[in-house]
Parts: structure tokens; sequence; C-alpha cells
């Protein structure tokens, strides 16, 4: 749906060519119920005046065949040459003789479109010939030509009207929906929420700019709220990042920094030893029969104890210098 052109328009321009296919489409739809039904209503009138006048002549050229007068008959086949649309009119006999005959030879070669019909030669009620009447169609053909260039000239003429109408009517219309389109994108450039919508009409455009207008006084009772909350959650979230970056680097017990920390720390001080050609020390230490304290004290001793020896190590130490504990009773200084 989305790679349909008609949908990728504009609103104004969508309504325009809506409008414009309903005009088109109905009036073609109109159209062609009209070429069919007069097609069809002058078809079924030609095929009568045509039948009426070979009734005529069927009735009249009995005598003329009766008494074995070719040439009588044929010109009275020959008053057939008063309807433009005969093309021929033949008599057999009912031994398919051709008896009389009268055509039309400019409308023989012109024609392309024909047809024909028969009606039996009676005499005294017993069938003495057949006369065959053709005709040329190429008049309806004129007349659905004529109606499908006023049809044509029709629809052009309503689709300019149309638009010509709808235009200035969709633009009145539309205008308040346009100026709330503007504000909104105003809005959104310069997020100001303060911005007002004009309620311009009392139908549905009025009543959404009036709930936009209410969205917009949420949105900045929001703001305000939420200014104040984003202020205080961050000054929490910055205490929270510090105290998980100290559980980090830091052994919960002892609260020295842990092996993290001190992989930073070693690395730093190789880079800057080998930068300055400088040296640094790294003692490693543990405690002797920590497991059998555990054991024969308790774990809570023991846990007091490493507490104290962190305490010991690093009032023995520098300020620059770090003490570690890479766990259990391992310290590194």
């Amino acid at each position: 749906m989305k790679n349909i052109p008609f949908l990728n328009k504009d609103f104004k321009s969508r309504i325009v060519v809506a409008t414009l296919w309903g005009v088109l489409l109905s009036s073609t739809i109109f159209g062609f119920l009209v070429l069919w039904k007069s097609t069809d209503m002058s078809k079924n009138a030609l095929e009568t005046r045509i039948g009426i006048a070979a009734d005529i002549l069927a009735s009249n050229i009995d005598v003329p065949t009766i008494f074995d007068s070719p040439q009588e008959a044929s010109t009275l086949l020959g008053t057939a040459a008063n309807d433009k649309a005969v093309i021929s009119a033949r008599l057999k006999t009912e031994e398919n003789q051709r008896f009389a005959y009268y055509v039309n030879t400019e409308l023989r070669d012109s024609s392309v479109n024909r047809s024909r019909l028969t009606r039996d030669v009676t005499a005294t009620g017993e069938k003495i010939g057949t006369l065959i009447v053709e005709y040329s169609l190429d008049e309806i053909d004129q007349q659905r030509r004529n109606i499908i260039l006023f049809l044509i000239l029709s629809i052009c003429f309503a689709t300019l009207t149309t638009i010509a109408l709808c235009l200035p009517i969709i633009q009145s219309l539309l205008s308040p929906l346009f100026s709330l389109h503007a504000l909104s994108q105003r809005i959104t450039q310069t997020r100001n929420y303060s911005l007002r919508a004009k309620v311009e009409t009392p139908d549905e455009i009025g009543r959404l700019s009036k709930v936009f207008n209410s969205m917009l006084e949420q949105i900045e009772n929001r703001d305000l709220m939420l200014e104040k909350q984003v202020s205080q959650r961050t000054h929490e979230l910055e205490k929270l990042a510090e105290e998980f970056r100290y559980r980090a680097f830091h052994d919960i017990l002892t609260g020295l920094p842990n092996r993290a920390l001190l992989n930073e720390c070693f690395e730093s001080n190789v880079k800057k030893a080998s930068k300055c050609n400088a040296k640094f020390g790294c003692l490693l230490l543990d405690l002797d029969d920590f497991k059998t304290i555990n054991d024969t004290k308790g774990h809570e001793f023991g846990d007091d104890l490493l507490r104290a020896v962190a305490k010991r190590l690093k009032t023995s130490v520098g300020d620059s210098d770090v003490v570690c504990r890479l766990g259990g009773d391992e310290f590194v200084i």
C-alpha cells in the first residue's frame, strides 16, 4: 500500500484525486450504459424499420411472381432504395433460383458491418418464394461514434467543472486543518508546548483543535514534572553509579581494591614505567594457616582477621601505594 502513488500525496491532493476519480468512474459507467442502451434502441429501430419494409415487399411481390414477371418484381424491389440502409433485396423461388434482384452498389462496396433478414412470399397460403433483404449497420456505428464523442466531451466538461468547484471548497474546508498542521510542525521544531491552536470552526476540526490544545497543556505540565523527576533521578543515578563502580572495583569484605582494579593499576604503572624508564615493585602475600583459623575459630573470626590485616596493610604503606585483595587470604601491594 505504501508504494501506491495516490497514497503518497498530501491530504488535499488525495481528496481532489478521489473526487475526480469518482466523477470519472461514475461518468464512465453512466456513459457505457447510455451507449449500450442507445445502441440497442437504434439496432431495434433499424431492424423494425427494415422488417416493416420487408413485410410490405413480401405482401406485394406475390403477383409478379405468380405471373412470372421478373422485371416488375425487380422494379418493386427497387422501392427498397427509399431506405438508405438497404444494401440489396433478392427474391428467390422455391427452386432456390434468383427471380428478381436489387442492389445498391455504392453501399455494397463501402459498408463493412451488415445484417440480413428473410420473409416468406406466399400466395393463397402457399409459399412461392423467399425475400432476402440485406441492410447496412453503418448508421448504428455512426450513432455510436457520435455518442462516444459526446460522452467524452461531457466527461471532460464534468471533470473541469468539478475541479473548478471543488478546489475552493476543499481549500476552505481544510484551511483550519492546514493551520493545525503548521502549528504541530512549529511545535516539533521549537519544542515550545506553550503554543495553542486557534479554534476557528465548531465542527470536527474545531473539536480536534480543542483536543490538540488540551494535549499540549498536558504535555507542558508533564514536561515540568519530568524535569523535576529527571533532575532527581539523575542525582540518584550518579550516586548509584558511584556505588556500583566502587563495588565493581573493591572487595566488599575489606574495602580494598579487588583484582579488576589491580589489573588497571598494574597496566597503568607498566606503561608509565616503560615510558619514563622507571621501576615499581609488586608484593604478593598471603596468611599462613588461615584455613585452620577459619576451621577452628569460625568464618566470622576469619572475616574479622582479614579486615584487621587489610587495615594494617593500608596504614603500613604510603599514599601512592595500592593494597589489593586478590581473594581468600591473598593480598597484593
